[in-house]
């Protein structure tokens, strides 16, 4: 029941965990190549500034700038899955904060709802059923009664 959801939502907690420390890497990694990426763009413009060519120099511009716009897609990317998945691990802490609070008393609540047990009797339910349809004929005169004054 929600308890069974409750204890899911833990597990997918330990997924988001365990997202963030495996991503952890990868992102710590991207971010350690950055100056490798500024050095080799730095080589790059330097040696296109020594080409002779112009066809040279702009086909190394075009190598520069796709390698360029590789690096800025893989790092906003990187970028943008490490705060998604450190919002996740918030989010989560919140809501496991806030759920231990709820337990105790869904607990209860699904103990009591358990212990209810309903019970109908046919021939009173009937009985309620025609007393009511005779109490409401007088009701229904009176008002159609004051409606057909009122209409004529």
């Amino acid at each position: 029941d929600v308890l069974k959801l409750c204890y899911s939502f833990f597990s997918f907690r330990a997924n988001v965990l365990f997202c963030l420390f495996q991503f952890q890497a990868i992102h710590e990694e991207i971010k350690e190549k950055e100056p490798v990426f500024i050095a080799l763009k730095a080589s790059g413009e330097e040696l296109k500034e020594s080409s002779e060519s112009s066809a040279d120099r702009d086909n190394l511009q075009e190598k520069l700038d796709n390698v360029s716009e590789r690096w800025n897609e893989l790092s906003d990317a990187s970028d943008t899955r490490r705060t998604m998945l450190d919002e996740a691990v918030e989010l989560t802490s919140k809501y496991q904060e806030g759920r231990s609070h709820f337990l105790p008393w869904l607990d209860e609540a699904e103990r009591r709802v358990g212990a209810v047990q309903l019970k109908c009797d046919h021939q009173v339910l009937e009985s309620n059923k025609q007393h009511v349809e005779v109490s409401y004929r007088p009701v229904i005169f009176f008002f159609v009664s004051v409606f057909y004054d009122v209409a004529s």
